[in-house]
This record gives structure tokens, sequence and C-alpha cells, in this order.
């Protein structure tokens, strides 16, 4: 929520709502920043909080960030998988970078109140978890195709470097389910 965090070589050089995730990249020996960029669009506060939730680096050094966003203009979502945000109080988020460039991002959320907590990358894929109220995630080769709780679980694998899903699926039974970690 710092309108004053310190920016690097910034994509986004100022807060778009009240509240943003952010990126923020450190030499190998830890000692200065290289890299630090505000992420989100510009519906985040306080009480609609825009924050990331986990991050992975692949083998190519793509860093993969995962998080929650209430905001219909997050950054960079035209080549993504859901390119619109799917409506509800939130989405859940995936931002691809390599170096200081943003590849693609993504929505991933229906109507109801989702958000992804979990990333992991490797080289044959990435997975990312989290949580979904949704009736109306566009699954794609899903384990499970409906919502069974008030909350599921909702998980998803890419491949490398392609911003379209080999699975996104539901998972979870009669009660409240959420994913809080993938590997």
């Amino acid at each position: 929520a710092s309108s004053n965090f310190p920016v690097v070589a910034p994509l986004w050089s100022t807060r778009n709502g009240a509240m943003d995730a952010f990126y923020t990249r450190f030499s190998n020996s830890m000692t200065a920043v290289q890299f630090s960029t505000f992420l989100g669009g510009s519906s985040g506060s306080l009480l609609a909080e825009e924050t990331g939730t986990g991050v992975s680096v692949d083998p190519q050094n793509r860093v993969w960030i995962v998080g929650v966003t209430p905001s219909t203009n997050f950054p960079n979502t035209a080549g993504g998988y859901q390119p619109n945000f799917g409506g509800g109080p939130s989405d859940g988020f995936i931002a691809v970078f390599n170096g200081n460039t943003n590849l693609w991002s993504t929505y991933l959320g229906g109507s109801g109140l989702d958000g992804l907590t979990a990333v992991t990358a490797t080289a044959n894929l990435a997975a990312v978890a989290g949580y979904t109220t949704s009736p109306d995630l566009r699954v794609q080769a899903p384990l499970q195709s409906a919502r069974a709780g008030e909350y599921d679980a909702m998980w998803a694998v890419f491949p490398p470097g392609v911003s379209t899903p080999l699975h996104f699926s539901y998972l979870g039974g009669s009660a409240s389910d959420s994913a809080l970690a993938v590997t």
C-alpha cells in the first residue's frame, strides 16, 4: 500500500490502486536491488487486497508470481489464458517475468471469490493452486469439472513458456476446501 515503495527500472513505477502487489529481484549476494516494480490494477485496497502470495523460478530463470486481484485491469493479460476478469470480489492471477520483462499475465477465476496461493515451476511445467467459490471456472481437461462445496481448491498446470494450461480443475468435496501449497 506504500506509494513510496522502492522501485528500480520498473515496468510500473507507481501504484495503480490503493494497494498493488510488487516484484523485487535482488543480486545474488543480496546486497543490491536489481529490479523492483509495482504489479497491479486500479482496484486494490486494504479491504480488497491485491497481493502476491507465491513465487517460483524455473530453470530458464522465468519468474512465476501468483496472487489475488480485485482489479479488472491487471497488467498484461491480453496474451493470457483468461484475459478478462471473471467477476466477483477477486480472481487469482499469474504473472510470468523473464528478467525485467513481463512475458504474460492471466486471470484464473470466475464469478465468485478466487485466489491463487501457491506456484512451483520446473523445467517441464508450472503448477499453481488456490481456492474458489466460482461455479463457472473455465476449466481445461479437468480432474473435477464442477465445484462440489462452498469453497473448492483449484489447480492448473502450464507447460514451460505457454499461457494455456494443460489442466485447470476444481478439487474438493461437499465442505470448504482450498490449496495452500503445490509441488
